[in-house]
């Protein structure tokens, strides 16, 4: 490659015609000329960016930063800044220029006062938790390695062990969706392609029949809320909200999505809740109000399902168009996309590490990626048919497929550590807590699975 900063040019060359040494002079005539008409105080730099279509300010970004940012858009976009200086924009103290050939065109959508008081909320909320978890990472930072070493061999040990305890037919279709109560283990919920959601105990007993059938029909998605042990979302036809102690009616219904919706998730302060749908969207629902605040597109078919960071600060998503995509909920734009899959993602789960993020997909792999270094960090051959579902748990991995099993991988070097072996069918859900895993399947049965001794 030529650098012509270095090129020693003879101006009386020419090339077809055109003066080599002139045309380089003019290049780089223009790139000065343009930075001297790029305004150097902030208000100036915003008026451009809005001009130009851009977001005026980005989460976290200085002055300098906003800057560095428009010379990037010009140079990349090949703005002729002396244009805008005459027609749009006053270079002269950044406002825009007075008079009617203002144009009063918007190249965004407003967003509501609400869903602006979201972000706002969500940013302050996720500052605090970030920083619980950053101190965690810091103090396990502090542990002398072969503790560390010698913990994570005896985790994955322990997962040689697991066993299946217990195994109770739930439904008369396939049971498509299990969630374990984060503040009480010995609160499960299970929902099937009939319709119906029941409530288990830990052991499978069935405690309760919540009446979903003729509202929801197939249900796809269960979560609890983590603030309240008797709130749970399911959905089908709609979003719902229910309270465990009564089975008569929800608390609520969210009815805008236009086509099935297949998962929800509570965001961790349990005051939004996330649904991915048949109709291409994921939205973002008030809880208190009952209100949607975001509707959000960007998938080319199907968002099959949605996952919060652990901080509450971003989203993913993911579909049948074989991609997850990534969300900053403080600025609404996505900031990166996770293309790899050749086939619709299923299963999508955050590593508590804020960090990691996983994607099981139709053709039989998992997918590790590094939000760090914004690229995949292990591609895993999970199984040889659809992996159904993901999570982390600890410093495992685990995967649920229609290959009739759930398998689990350390985390270390994403190698397999064990196969749990015991559906007759497809494995189209599970869940995972401290003391066991709780699988639901095609064979209308949940399966319990502890560790021997």
């Amino acid at each position: 490659m030529v650098n012509y900063d270095e090129l020693q040019v003879d101006n009386n060359h020419t090339t077809d015609g055109v003066n080599v040494g002139e045309f380089l002079e003019g290049l780089e005539g223009k790139r000065r000329a343009n930075l001297g008409l790029v305004p150097t105080d902030d208000a100036g730099v915003k008026a451009m960016l809005r001009h130009i279509g851009e977001p005026v300010t980005r989460f976290g970004e200085s002055a300098g930063d906003r800057r560095t940012r428009l010379l990037g858009l010009i140079a990349e976009r090949n703005i002729e800044v002396s244009a805008l200086a005459d027609n749009d924009v006053e270079m002269d103290g950044g406002e825009e220029a007075d008079g009617d050939d203002v144009p009063d065109e918007e190249f965004y959508t407003p967003a509501s006062e609400e869903l602006v008081e979201a972000r706002r909320f969500i940013a302050r909320d996720a500052l605090g938790r970030s920083q619980i978890r950053l101190d965690a990472l810091r103090l396990q930072g502090e542990v002398p390695f072969e503790e560390v070493l010698l913990g994570r061999r005896s985790q994955n040990e322990l997962c040689k062990r697991y066993g299946l305890v217990g195994s109770q037919l739930i439904s008369t279709r396939p049971v498509s969706m299990v969630a374990i109560s984060p503040l009480d283990s010995d609160r499960v919920l299970t929902g099937s392609w009939g319709g119906d959601v029941k409530l288990l105990n830990g052991e499978l007993d069935v405690l309760k029949t919540f009446d979903t059938t003729a509202s929801l029909g197939k249900v796809g998605g269960l979560a609890w809320s983590p603030v309240d042990e008797s709130i749970f979302a399911c959905t089908g036809a709609n979003v719902q909200l229910w309270n465990a102690e009564s089975t008569e009616a929800p608390l609520m219904e969210l009815t805008n999505h236009t086509n099935r919706v297949v998962r929800c998730q509570f965001h961790p302060s349990g005051r939004f809740i996330a649904s991915a749908s048949f109709d291409m969207t994921w939205r973002l629902w008030d809880i208190n109000t009952q209100q949607e605040l975001l509707l959000q597109e960007g998938h080319s078919k199907e968002v099959y399902t949605v996952r919060f960071h652990p901080d509450g600060s971003l989203l993913a998503s993911a579909g049948l168009d074989g991609v997850s995509l990534v969300w900053d909920l403080r600025l609404g734009q996505m900031i990166m996309p996770l293309k790899g899959h050749i086939k619709p993602i299923y299963g999508l789960d955050w590593s508590a590490n804020g960090v990691n993020v996983a994607t099981s997909s139709a053709d039989g792999s998992i997918k590790v990626w590094d939000l760090r270094m914004q690229r995949e960090l292990e591609t895993i051959a999970a199984h040889s048919k659809v992996v159904s579902d993901v999570k982390f748990h600890k410093n495992q991995l685990i995967s649920s497929s229609y290959d009739n099993t759930l398998k689990i991988f350390s985390c270390d070097n994403w190698l397999p550590l064990t196969t749990l072996e015991g559906h007759s069918e497809k494995v189209m859900s599970f869940d995972v807590c401290d003391d066991y895993i709780l699988s639901t399947g095609w064979d209308r049965s949940a399966k319990k699975w502890v560790v021997d001794g």
